[in-house]
């Protein structure tokens, strides 16, 4: 079926009861339970140990079954508006890790109960909007004006989750805790808020994955999608992202063309702020 991840033992706790899992035999570095409807992973805070313990699930599985298990982080998190109000779930649809600055698109690829969704940024320490809040870094500006929510762990499971699974099977859900108040939720109110929500998406946990009659992305169509980013003097990374943004344009798009990007006439090297704001360009229009 596929493992569900979590940051806090609160937040798990309602799945745990649920599905009826048990503490795992075998050893994990991670505190881990399993039931016939999923494994459950309990990381602990932060982004690394996130990405260790998608890794230690990844790496656990034959290839072939990574293929048809789906790998959902849900969790709180903190929001920067007041029109979320606590206890709301959101879908994550842009990921960023604010440290490395980098961006991540998650998709829903099935139709949900749960209808809203939002961007997500990861931050490596807590943050409130008031100043002077001990243990906590006051939100920058930057911070209250472009991100919706907030939360310490899902740049990291998404970042390890793409590595070895398919796009369509990687899933984050965020419930609101609190407005960046500068204060920790307790175990039993972030236990409420997730309860409230785990019969309906254990529900959709059930449903089967897509089920694919073939990889879209063809020989002849990555060959001339690879020949374009050459031309565009694309870095092996970029390149790597700009598969998974094809394959998802043609799984969501059957009937479209891939659109391209115009190809620069100059035959110099272009600098890498070009090449990054034209890889930057491309991507945004596959992920449209």
């Amino acid at each position: 079926m596929g493992a569900l991840f979590f940051a806090l033992g609160s937040e798990a706790k309602p799945w745990i009861q649920i599905t009826n899992a048990k503490p795992a035999k075998e050893n994990s570095r991670f505190r881990r339970f399993e039931s016939p409807d999923a494994t459950i992973f309990i990381t602990g805070i932060g982004k690394m140990s996130m990405a260790l313990a998608v890794a230690e699930f990844a790496l656990s599985l034959p290839k072939e079954e990574r293929i048809q298990s789906k790998i959902w982080n849900l969790g709180i998190a903190g929001s920067t508006t007041k029109s979320f109000s606590l206890g709301d779930f959101f879908w994550i649809n842009k990921l960023t890790d604010q440290s490395l600055k980098k961006d991540y698109y998650p998709e829903r690829w099935q139709s949900s109960s749960f209808a809203n969704e939002s961007n997500l940024l990861t931050v490596d320490h807590p943050i409130s909007r008031s100043p002077d809040k001990s243990g906590f870094t006051t939100a920058t500006g930057d911070i209250l004006e472009n991100y919706k929510l907030i939360d310490m762990e899902a740049s990291g499971f998404f970042f390890a989750a793409e590595m070895y699974f398919p796009m369509e099977n990687i899933q984050i859900g965020k419930i609101v805790s609190d407005h960046l108040e500068g204060t920790f939720c307790t175990e039993e109110s972030v236990e409420a808020m997730l309860g409230n929500h785990t019969p309906k998406l254990l529900e959709e946990w059930k449903e089967k994955l897509p089920d694919w009659e073939k990889d879209p992305l063809t020989g002849e169509i990555w060959n001339s999608i690879l020949e374009t980013s050459r031309t565009f003097q694309f870095t092996e990374s970029m390149v790597h992202e700009l598969k998974r943004a094809v394959r998802y344009f043609l799984l969501t798009h059957p009937n479209q063309k891939i659109p391209y990007l115009e190809i620069p006439s100059t035959s110099e090297p272009m600098e890498k702020r070009v090449v990054k704001q034209i890889f930057e360009s491309w991507k945004t229009l596959l992920y449209a």
